[in-house]
C-alpha cells in the first residue's frame, strides 16, 4: 500500500465547488473514482442516436405500430434528465403514435419536473406525469409474482403498448435492484411494495433483484435506454436496446467502473454527492452511505460531501428518538416518506460509527438528527487529521460494492 506524502486531491462538491486535500505523511490517502469518461457533447443527439439504431432491436419506427401509446418511464436520477428525454422524444414517429406519456420517478425534484414540462412546453399532447405510489387510482394490478406478491404499476406504463424506461446504469451491490433488466420496479409500483422492500434491502442490497426482473418481464419490457454517468454525474454515454443487449454493452464496464472495492478500508471515508439540484436528496445520501459503509474501518468517520438542502421528514426526525435503536428502525422502516431508507441506513451506521454531513441545511437542523455538522467545504481538508487512512468516493450515488477483483482498479494518486 504505497503512502501519499505531496499529492495534492481534489474533491468534486457538486457542481459548484472544489477542494484541494493536501496530506501530511503519515496518511494513506486514495481516491475510488469510475473511468472519468467524456461527458458528451450533444446528449439531445447522442440519445436520438442511440435510440434510432438499438442494440438487438429493431428501429424503434419498425416496433411501432400506428396507434400505439407509448410511455417513457424516467428514473429522475439520470443526468441532464431533460435532453436526454428530448432526444428520445426526437428518435420516436410521432405521426404514428396515438399517445405519449411521460412517467417521471416520485425523486423528482420541483426543478427538474419544471425544466421538461418547459422544454415540452411546445408539444401539449404529450402528457408528462410524476408517478405518486400513494395514489391507488394511478395503480394498476399487473400480476402475482412467484412469491404470490402482487404487483402494482403506474397504470400509464400498464396501459401502454410500449414502456420506454429510461434509466440509470448502476452495477451490482448498489441500492436499487438490477436496474438493467428493466428499471421500473420499485420505482414505479405502490408504496406498501416499496415499504416492504425496505427491510429487504436493509438486509441485502440487490435482494429485490429477482423481483424487479420479474416486474419487467411481466410488463413485456423489450426496450431500454441507459444512460452511463461520469465522475462529475454528467452523461458520458446514452445505449438503447434489448435489457440483454444493454447488459452486454456495458454490464462489465459498469462492474469495472463503478462497483467499489471493498477489501481496502479506511478510517475516513469521503463519499462525495456530485451532480446538480436533481441529485442532491435524501435518496442519494442513502445511495453513498450504503456504499461508503463497506469501506470504514470500524469506529471509523464517514462524511457525506453534498449540496443538499431539501429538509428532512418524519423519519429522519426520529433519529434522535428516546426509543430503543430496534423500535425507531421498525417505525422508519414502517413510514410512508421518501427519506426512510436513508434514515434507516443512518440509524445502522451511527451504531457502528461517525457520520457526518456537508450540506446547505442548517446546522441545527443537521445536528438534529444526530448527524455531525460540516459548514463549510474548506473544512474537509482538516478532518484528514488524526486518521491513518482516508477514501475518497466520487460520484458515490452511482456505486456499488463488490467483492475484491484484480482487474478493478482503484486508483491512488501519483
Amino acid at each position: 500500500m504505497q503512502r501519499l506524502t505531496t499529492t495534492s486531491m481534489r474533491i468534486g462538491i457538486g457542481q459548484a465547488e472544489t477542494v484541494t486535500v493536501l496530506p501530511n505523511s503519515t496518511v494513506d490517502l486514495w481516491e475510488f473514482r469510475p473511468d472519468r469518461g467524456t461527458p458528451l457533447a450533444n446528449v439531445r443527439a447522442s440519445a436520438a442516436r442511440a435510440v434510432g439504431a438499438p442494440e438487438d432491436f429493431p428501429s424503434i419506427s419498425q416496433a411501432i405500430v400506428e396507434g400505439d401509446l407509448v410511455a417513457i418511464a424516467v428514473d429522475a436520477n439520470v443526468p441532464s434528465l431533460t435532453n436526454v428525454v428530448e432526444g428520445i422524444i426526437d428518435a420516436l414517429p410521432m405521426n404514428l403514435i396515438g399517445g405519449l406519456s411521460v412517467v417521471l420517478s416520485d425523486e423528482a425534484d420541483t426543478e427538474t419536473i419544471e425544466e421538461l414540462r418547459s422544454a415540452l412546453s411546445s408539444r401539449p399532447e404529450i402528457i408528462i406525469e410524476v408517478h405518486d405510489p400513494e395514489n391507488r387510482e394511478g395503480l394498476g394490478y399487473l400480476a402475482a409474482n412467484t412469491a404470490a406478491e402482487p404487483i402494482y404499476l403506474n397504470r400509464r406504463l400498464l396501459n401502454a403498448d410500449l414502456v420506454v424506461p429510461l434509466l440509470v446504469a448502476r452495477p451490482a451491490g448498489s441500492l436499487d435492484p438490477a436496474t438493467l433488466e428493466g428499471g421500473v420496479f420499485p420505482s414505479f409500483t405502490d408504496t406498501d411494495t416499496q415499504r416492504r422492500l425496505r427491510t429487504e434491502t436493509l438486509e441485502a442490497a440487490g435482494a429485490d433483484d429477482l423481483e424487479a426482473a420479474e416486474a419487467a418481464w411481466l410488463l413485456g419490457i423489450q426496450f431500454v435506454v441507459a444512460a452511463i454517468p461520469t465522475a462529475d454525474a454528467q452523461v458520458s454515454r446514452i445505449v438503447a436496446g434489448t435489457p440483454r443487449g444493454i447488459r452486454r454493452l456495458v454490464e462489465h464496464s459498469i462492474a469495472s467502473s463503478w462497483q467499489r472495492d471493498t477489501s481496502r478500508k479506511a478510517s475516513l471515508v469521503f463519499a462525495c454527492i456530485d451532480g446538480d439540484h436533481q441529485q442532491q436528496t435524501w435518496e442519494n445520501v442513502g445511495r453513498a452511505l450504503h456504499v461508503a459503509r463497506h469501506l470504514i474501518c470500524p469506529g471509523g468517520t464517514i462524511v457525506l460531501a453534498s449540496q443538499l438542502q431539501a429538509a428532512a421528514g418524519r423519519s429522519l426526525r426520529r433519529l434522535t428518538s428516546s426509543e430503543s435503536l430496534e423500535k425507531t428502525q421498525s417505525r422508519i422502516i414502517k413510514d410512508r416518506g421518501r427519506d426512510a431508507l436513508a434514515a434507516a441506513l443512518i440509524l445502522q451506521v451511527k451504531q457502528e460509527g461517525r457520520v457526518l454531513l456537508l450540506s446547505k441545511l442548517p446546522v441545527d437542523e443537521v445536528e438534529s438528527m444526530g448527524l455531525g455538522a460540516i459548514e463549510h467545504a474548506q473544512q474537509l481538508p482538516r478532518l484528514i487529521d488524526g486518521h491513518e487512512s482516508c477514501a475518497i468516493v466520487r460520484a458515490a450515488q452511482f456505486c456499488g460494492i463488490g467483492a475484491y477483483d484484480p482487474d478493478q482498479e482503484s486508483e491512488s494518486m501519483p
